[in-house]
């Protein structure tokens, strides 16, 4: 039986958004409206050329929850995701999409059930579609013997059936919960994905650091299903590039360092752990002037990040 902790937990909310203006008013007035007393929201604009950061400097003005960091070109969703997560107070960290609107009850079920299991490593809501909340976006992902994801639950029915806590591979990075703590010790997105697969790496690394995955159904957000990229017209074309490429990545990093990790030698260990983590590139780098960041926007105007 999962315990309630007996005062909850900070969560930083960390959202990338790139010219999601039609997505992003939904989206926080849920999310501000959330059930839940102690959280950040830290939007990470990848360089937006519609009136997104307008629409944010009025729910900043309004809400000290709400913080904006802005890049003047788009760093991709990996990396964008990275520089939130360096501002971020939070003992857990959400990722959640632009696209999305969230449940009243959603951020406790999730915290409850996470803090409430020290072996759990990361967590994934039920996502269901935003304009046919009958219907299912995923409940998670499992990989097969072929190497190819399953993704449980994709467009169908929400019958109910799907009603009970349980392992998956990996989380679909539009609304995943992540012990912070955890993040430091298996390292951050892969910054060279930029879109695409990213979860992926990252919850079989949390796997690989001897955590699991779950799905918490009692948790609900509704999604777009890919809403700020169709609308920015190179959905096929980030699936396309970044998808395979990311993908095979994905294969070789992970399966590489499990024959590492199964060796005997403690010292090949240790090494593999450190190539991981240094010769991979997965430490989040240090913001810098030339990558176009800006400071971070808050109520009280521009501070230093």
């Amino acid at each position: 039986m999962i315990e309630k902790p007996c005062s909850w937990p900070f969560v930083s909310i960390i959202i990338v958004n790139f010219n999601g203006e039609a997505f992003l008013k939904n989206c926080l007035q849920s999310l501000l409206s959330t059930d839940y007393p102690a959280f950040e929201v830290i939007v990470v604009d990848n360089g937006s050329s519609d009136r997104s950061i307008q629409l944010l400097q009025q729910y900043m003005d309004a809400d000290n929850r709400v913080k904006l960091l802005r890049n003047r070109r788009n760093l991709g969703f990996a990396r964008a995701c990275n520089m939130g997560l360096s501002l971020a107070r939070g003992e857990y960290i959400v990722f959640l999409n632009n696209d999305t609107e969230v449940s009243g009850g959603w951020l406790k079920a999730l915290v409850e059930a996470v803090s409430g299991d020290s072996t759990v490593g990361a967590a994934q809501p039920k996502v269901l579609l935003i304009n046919d909340r009958s219907t299912l976006d995923s409940c998670g992902d499992y990989m097969t013997s072929l190497g190819l994801l399953y993704h449980l639950g994709y467009l169908q029915k929400d019958t109910g059936e799907l009603r009970k806590q349980t392992e998956i591979f990996a989380a679909k990075g539009a609304a995943m919960m992540v012990r912070k703590s955890l993040l430091y010790e298996i390292g951050w997105f892969d910054p060279d994905f930029f879109f695409y697969y990213e979860e992926l790496d990252l919850c079989w690394r949390v796997w690989l650091r001897g955590y699991k995955v779950i799905f918490v159904p009692t948790s609900l957000v509704y999604h777009a299903l890919g809403g700020t990229a169709r609308r920015a017209g190179f959905l096929d074309m980030l699936i396309l590039y970044h998808g395979p490429k990311n993908y095979i990545t994905t294969l070789i990093k992970n399966l590489i360092l499990i024959v590492l990790c199964s060796l005997q030698d403690a010292r090949k260990v240790e090494i593999s752990h450190i190539l991981y983590h240094k010769g991979l590139g997965l430490e989040c780098p240090e913001p810098k002037e030339d990558l176009g960041e800006a400071p971070l926007c808050t109520k009280e105007g521009p501070q230093s990040a």
